[in-house]
């Protein structure tokens, strides 16, 4: 069984905008080169995180059609590993301000 395809944000927004624009799954989906169930889950998934197909012009937000991480995927490990460095840093910059001072 072939694995998940992941496909970058500029796709999935363009994606969305179709069919905010009232192109049909299936359009959407000879233009992109994604699976219709996919551009059916993308533009479902954007809508629910907050995307308002009303709104002119359309906005987009990169939250709306990032994935979630799963746990103990590459994607979750460098999400933790980014938490820790930012923290280091914060840790860092607190205690040159304490030398300082």
């Amino acid at each position: 069984m072939a694995g998940r395809k992941y496909h970058d944000l500029a796709i999935r927004a363009v994606c969305v905008y179709l069919k905010a624009d009232g192109k049909s799954s299936s359009a959407t989906s000879a233009i992109t080169g994604i699976p219709t169930k996919t551009v059916t889950n993308l533009y479902r998934r954007a809508c629910d995180r907050g995307f308002d197909l009303t709104a002119r012009p359309l906005v987009m937000k990169d939250e709306g059609l990032q994935r979630k991480p799963v746990d103990g995927s590459a994607d979750s490990a460098q999400v933790e590993f980014s938490k820790n460095e930012a923290d280091e840093e914060a840790g860092a910059v607190a205690g040159d301000a304490e030398g300082a001072a």
